[in-house]
Order: structure tokens, then C-alpha cells, then sequence
């Protein structure tokens, strides 16, 4: 708990799937105890009679954990109820947010309201028509980085309630190219430079050089980053978020000494049909404008809600150099 948990209530893996797994087994915990006291008390003892150290500690423990990953869960769970598909995250197998906060209630357990998205590295800004959640923060723990994905600096876009653009998911863990696709820099909402990831994916659950962010700047509306992942080439890329009711505004700035090719991708959830108009991209009702663009270009892609689950769809692969502004104005 005390090294798993970040101080936000989020899992350090920063996969909400295996956050929502482990709130509830933490939850159980607190069932058990509850429900089974007096033989939950001879665990506190060891064969020679000692008292196990801190077990009188543990009931108190859970509660405020779970309270805290409560906190979080709340915070990451769009209105719909359903979570980010970051980094390796599947709908259909975790408990989901309304099953584990009414599990919560019955225990007495309620969520820590004051809880604010900061560690774990993500941020959800709501406003008007849309709920974004942005990824600000390491991809995951550096000893143990298995479950991460080559996402930094990556969102995911609700509106009207629905999805919009879309985290690509997870369908696999075997090593093979589905698998390898979906940890891309290239399936996610954010920047690839000179082709290449952001950190190196291999293997299913592997990762060599990895992004790390830096030089977080944040206001009343917006949220700005770099990383790391390109200074093995000379470049680092900077993202700034800016909101308002009407619309998002992305500046993507990539610092080097000579230029390198660039490309933005948006992930577009399968049933938005984006066309390319004049000046940007049409979708749903929204204008998408991206201002320094070379070209815009609609690809195929497969977007991935469940295990051994792939559904077509639609992403959008913008190429620029140094600079790009993306304008995503709702109607």
C-alpha cells in the first residue's frame, strides 16, 4: 500500500484497469475484517504468540487507501463510467467504477473528496460539452514499466457524453505486432519525431530509453509539458493545453537544431467519421484547424475496447516541422 498508492490515490502503474483490480481486492481486505474479525484477529499473532507489529493498524489503513483510490477513480471515470484506456487498460475486466463505489458505500467507505489528480501524472479538465484527460506525467515506474506504453503527452476526448477521440486500448499481451502497435507512439493522441517512439517498446512487456516529463506549467486553463524522450536525437517536445468552453487549443513545439519530420495523430473513436476539409479536419460536428500543418492524411487503424477485441476506425496523421497548433472547436 504504502509503495504501490501514490500520494493522489492512484496505482503507480498508472493503468486505471489495474487500479480498479486493486481497489478492489482492497476492498475485499476491508470486507474481511469487517466480517470475519475474531479469526482475522489470530492472524495478528504469530506461532509463538507475539504480536505481528502494525496489525492493529490495518483495518484503518485500507479504509483510508481505499478512500484515496476511491478519490482517484472519481476523478479519472468519464460521465458515462468509463475509464481512459491508458496505457495497458481494457474495458471487461476490472470491476467498474459504479460497482466498486456502491461495494464502497456498503462497506462505509466513501471517497476522499478533496483528492486532486497530481503523481500519477494525469489531469481531467471538464468543461461545456467535453471531459479531456490528459497524460502529464512518467510513463510508470522506472524498476517496473511492463504495463506502459510510448503515450506521453497523449489525451483522450470525450463530448456530448460520448467518445470522441480515443485512446487506441489494449487487445493482446503476446509479442507480436498487434501488440507492438498498440504501445506506439503512432496509436496515441501525441507527437512522434523522426519516426521514432517517444520510449523504446520491446518485447510484451518490456522498455529500453523512456520519456520522462519535465518543466510542468499549469493555470486556471491550461497545462503545459516537455519530455525527454527525444533527446537522444537533439530534440525535446512541448505540449501546451489550453481550454475554454468552445474549444481546446494544442501547440505542439518541437526544439532542435536542425528540423525533423513530425507527425500529430488523433485516434477517432469508430463511430466519428472525420473528412478533411479546407481548413483542417470535419468531424461530428467539430472543426478541427491545424495551423502549420505540411499535410493531413486519414488512415485506418484498429481500436482495441477489450481483450482479443478489434474494432476499425478512423485516426488522423498530421505532419509538420517545428511547430503545429491543433484547434479542436466543438459546435
Amino acid at each position: 500500500l504504502h509503495e504501490q498508492i501514490l500520494p493522489d490515490g492512484g496505482h503507480f502503474e498508472r493503468s486505471p484497469m489495474y487500479h480498479q483490480i486493486l481497489l478492489g481486492r482492497v476492498l475485499d481486505c476491508i470486507n474481511l475484517l469487517k466480517i470475519d474479525g475474531v479469526r482475522s484477529l489470530k492472524l495478528a499473532f504469530s506461532a509463538d504468540g507475539k504480536q505481528n507489529a502494525n496489525f492493529k493498524d490495518l483495518t484503518p489503513r485500507l479504509e483510508e487507501t481505499a478512500s484515496r483510490m476511491l478519490g482517484w477513480l472519481g476523478q479519472m471515470t468519464f460521465r458515462d463510467g468509463s475509464i481512459p484506456l491508458v496505457n495497458d487498460a481494457a474495458y471487461g475486466i476490472a470491476p467498474t467504477t459504479g460497482e466498486l463505489t456502491a461495494y464502497a458505500e456498503r462497506l462505509g467507505v466513501v471517497p476522499l473528496g478533496a483528492s486532486r489528480l497530481r503523481e500519477s501524472g494525469y489531469r481531467k479538465i471538464s468543461a461545456g460539452c467535453y471531459e479531456a484527460v490528459l497524460d502529464v506525467g512518467d510513463i510508470g515506474p522506472d524498476y517496473i514499466p511492463g504495463h506502459a506504453h510510448a503515450d506521453t503527452l497523449s489525451f483522450e476526448l470525450r463530448m456530448g457524453g460520448k467518445p470522441f477521440i480515443v485512446d487506441t486500448g489494449t487487445s493482446t499481451y503476446e509479442d507480436n505486432e498487434v501488440r507492438r502497435w498498440q504501445r506506439s507512439t503512432k496509436a496515441h493522441n501525441t507527437v512522434m519525431v523522426a519516426g521514432l517512439d517517444q520510449s523504446e517498446m520491446w518485447g510484451s512487456f518490456r522498455v529500453a530509453r523512456r520519456a520522462h516529463v519535465k518543466d510542468i506549467e499549469e493555470g486556471a486553463n491550461f497545462v503545459a509539458a516537455s519530455h525527454t524522450g527525444y533527446e537522444r536525437i537533439g530534440a525535446t517536445h512541448r505540449r501546451r493545453f489550453e481550454f475554454n468552453d468552445r474549444q481546446i487549443r494544442i501547440t505542439d513545439e518541437v526544439q532542435s537544431p536542425k528540423p525533423f519530420d513530425c507527425e500529430a495523430f488523433l485516434h477517432f473513436y469508430p463511430d466519428v467519421r472525420p473528412q478533411i476539409g479546407p481548413g483542417g479536419i470535419l468531424a461530428d460536428g467539430c472543426e478541427i484547424v491545424c495551423e502549420g500543418a505540411e499535410g493531413i492524411e486519414l488512415q485506418h487503424y484498429e481500436y482495441a475496447p477489450e481483450f482479443n477485441r478489434l474494432i476499425p476506425a478512423t485516426m488522423a496523421v498530421i505532419q509538420f516541422r517545428k511547430k503545429l497548433e491543433t484547434v479542436i472547436r466543438f459546435s
